[in-house]
């Protein structure tokens, strides 16, 4: 029979072992962090604008002006406009910064919904 021989390069190194341990943690906490997107900081930064209010603070502006011998063709409108009046809806945060979305509707009853 012959013998067998054990090297040293059998079994990785306890540096190795711990270099791809290291690297592999690495690598999930980056994915992680990667894939978790702005929403882990959505409650220091989300008191910032983003703008969708911004159309409120607008100007208007003098109707365009044609030269008096220039044809234009007659405006048809793609869909009809509703005459609104004031605003009543609480658009705004507590910063005053963004546009609040109401709750949702709930369409499924709750058990509590479907005993009464």
């Amino acid at each position: 029979m012959s013998q067998i021989e054990f090297s040293n390069h059998s079994q990785p190194s306890l540096v190795a072992t711990l270099r791809t341990v290291t690297q592999v943690a690495i690598i999930a906490a980056s994915s992680v962090a990667f894939l978790s997107g702005c929403q882990a900081t959505k409650g220091a930064f989300g008191k910032i604008g983003d703008g969708s209010l911004a159309y409120q603070k607008a100007e208007k502006l003098d109707p365009i002006q044609l030269p008096a011998d220039q044809e234009t063709a007659p405006f048809v409108p793609l869909y009809p406009t509703p005459a609104v009046g004031v605003n009543t809806l609480d658009i705004e945060n507590e910063s005053g910064k963004r546009y609040e979305l109401p709750a949702p509707h709930r369409q499924v009853p709750t058990a509590n919904q479907a005993s009464n």
